[in-house]
């Protein structure tokens, strides 16, 4: 059938191209361009001018025989000032071999002569006398350049269809299209087994040779359905203007006619055509819990025609083995397979390049496989495997966990009996973490060996405790039972755990251990700076004093210090009972305190935090904040 359609082409082709435009030769015909004599380059000149719209002519000739990088094609018709100058390298041979260049911004219905010469890089001009007439259109056309791009459809609508695309043509009306506003675009397409592009307008050339698509004129791009596959087909956009709908039955009226085009083929449906890359496949487990019941596949896009992909998973441990289980799938692809019911199928677009596995066993090996499927039933034949290296585990590992950085004393009167154990809390996001388990290390006055102090499975015999927390979120534990006469420190080092099978699996991959000798330790100056005001009110000679509460160390009440006169301020004096100063202690929740009706004179007063274990009285680290105030006139 085609050797019939390709004598009658070529037959057309003669015919047609002994008719095409209408052109006058000056000159008779000469032979191609070559390279002549020094000092001259040979060259044919203008081979045809053709009218395509109101304000566009197309001119056709060989290129010359110098280099594309060489040569310069300069353009020249009547009534142009400055000559049109194309670099070759611009330009690219269509199926005759020729260039074409497309003349813009002439005038309405009026004929132009066209010649073209060839310029080399030395600055060489050849001197062709060819001319060439061509007459511009006698009503206006719309403004448009014609095909932009084509390009292939992903998956397995690449066998059957194309996507075109094309600049939008010039609209000059806003709400209302003008005449020459384009209102249709006619997409043809010619198998180029069948015809060339001589033959686009050619009605004899009928499906699936020839397909005509007119689509509406607010679009840019156009998927065409309906082709064969594996097949190279001539493609052309034209726009046609408002006019044509009402001037149409005037054969003298006419639509803008450009011939660009380009050559673009259909995808094939034989397998080995696609292109993809069977190593890329990978299978990671999420670095979260999710990683316990879940797997991300990933793998680099397949390029060609296919229909779908399709991902195969079981446990590892149940069902028939992938390497004789994958001649016996299903053809549907739909969860459980019915041959198999171990084997669990998920059918993925073409588009796709990442699945996410769900709702799986924690801790539990898994075998997972990946096909690109030609057809729908994705059989042997029609289906390409990816390479996969089970098992892959739903463990995503032990969550990061830094673990103890410091250790801190009692900080309340009525607990000094616990410590603070300080800690990041685990990383959640990058694995998993059941729990953090408290283990104090062993010591000579015991305990003889280490010992989980909270461990969810036994006690530790213990009088060591540690309060309820919450291990996502918490930055210190709370351990009570300490002994203050202690002489040999406590250690600890925090284990993160997980469980898998009812077996409680540790983490030690970060251990730290930190140690403490638990005393009771009052605020330093940093915890507990003194007083933050001092203020006189002078109507009652009434004095407010505030503090913010210490940031830590252990205290029971505040110390308020009040000197009499001047001179040096001493916190030792008044702790050891100076005359010259009145202590007054404040209980151990307030932040303010007033002293009224003050005698006359001048004052100094400070602030201490204290403790008092009932035969020792500690006080906090001095403070500078002692504040200076006068009382009285």
């Amino acid at each position: 059938m085609k050797t019939i359609f390709n004598i009658i082409n070529f037959v057309l082709v003669l015919l047609l191209c002994s008719c095409v435009g209408t052109v006058e030769d000056v000159n008779p015909n000469r032979t191609k361009g070559s390279a002549a004599g020094k000092g001259r380059i040979a060259f044919d000149g203008i081979y045809d001018a053709r009218a395509i719209a109101h304000d566009k002519v197309e001119i056709f000739f060989y290129p010359s025989l110098l280099a594309v990088t060489d040569v310069t094609y300069i353009i020249s018709y009547d009534g142009l000032t400055v000559e049109k100058t194309v670099p070759g390298a611009n330009l690219r041979p269509d199926y005759r071999g020729l260039l074409k260049y497309t003349v813009s911004g002439l005038d309405i219905n009026t004929e132009y002569a066209f010649s073209v010469q060839a310029k080399n890089s030395d600055g060489l001009i050849s001197t062709s006398t060819l001319i060439k007439r061509a007459k511009t259109f006698a009503n206006k056309t719309a403004n448009f350049v014609g095909i932009g791009e084509v390009k292939n459809l992903p998956g397995f609508d690449g066998r059957t269809a194309l996507r075109v695309e094309w600049p939008a043509a010039e609209r000059q009306g806003t709400i209302t299209p003008k005449d020459e506003d384009v209102i249709q675009y006619e997409i043809i397409l010619l198998d180029s087994d069948i015809a060339t592009p001589v033959a686009f307008d050619d009605i004899s050339f009928v499906e699936p040779f020839r397909k005509v698509v007119y689509v509406d004129g607010a679009k840019i791009s156009h998927q065409v359905n309906g082709l064969q596959p594996d097949t190279k087909y001539f493609i052309r956009v034209r726009g046609i203007h408002k006019g044509m709908s009402t001037n149409g039955d005037d054969p003298n009226y006419r639509a803008e006619q450009n011939s660009n085009y380009i050559l673009m083929g259909t995808l094939s449906d034989d397998m080995s055509t696609i292109d993809v890359d069977t190593s890329s496949f990978s299978v990671e487990i999420p670095r979260s819990v999710e990683g316990k019941y879940s797997l991300n596949t990933t793998w680099a896009s397949a390029k060609g025609s296919f229909d779908h992909y399709r991902l195969y998973y079981k446990q590892t441990s149940a069902g028939a083995p992938w390497a004789s289980y994958k001649s016996a799938r299903d053809t549907v692809c739909s969860g459980k397979e019915t041959n198999d019911a171990s084997w669990s199928c998920v059918e993925i677009g073409f588009e796709k390049d990442r699945y996410t596995i769900s709702d799986l066993v924690p801790f539990t090996n898994y075998d997972v496989y990946l096909l690109v499927c030609g057809t729908k039933t994705c059989e042997i034949g029609d289906a390409i495997e990816f390479s996969s290296t089970p098992p892959y585990k739903t463990n995503p590992g032990h969550a990061k966990f830094n673990g103890i950085y410091a250790i801190e004393n009692a900080k309340y009167y009525w607990a000094l009996n616990e410590i603070y154990l300080r800690l990041t809390p685990p990383d959640i996001n990058s694995g998993v973490v059941d729990g953090v388990l408290v283990e104090l290390k062993e010591r000579v006055s015991g305990p003889l060996s280490d010992v989980f102090l909270n461990h969810p499975d036994y006690a530790s015999g213990l009088n060591l405790a540690v309060a309820n927390f919450d291990y996502k979120t918490a930055d210190e534990i709370i351990v009570s039972g300490v002994s203050l006469s202690e002489s040999e420190p406590y250690c600890f080092s925090l284990i993160p755990y997980y469980y898998s099978d009812g077996n409680l699996i540790e983490n030690r991959n970060n251990e730290t251990t930190s140690c403490i000798l638990p005393r009771v330790k009052t605020p330093t100056q940093d915890e507990f700076p003194g007083l933050t005001n001092a203020v006189v009110d002078s109507s009652t000679n009434t004095l407010t004093l505030t503090w913010g509460a210490p940031l830590g160390g252990v205290y029971q009440g505040f110390a308020i210090f009040l000197k009499i006169g001047g001179g040096p301020f001493l916190y030792s004096e008044g702790i050891n009972s100076d005359p010259n100063y009145i202590r007054i202690n404040v209980p151990f929740s307030y932040s303010s305190y007033q002293i009224p009706f003050m005698n006359s004179g001048d004052y100094q007063v400070g602030i201490l935090a204290y403790y008092n274990d009932g035969t020792t009285e500690t006080f906090s680290e001095p403070n500078i904040n002692v504040q200076p105030f006068t009382v009285g006139p």
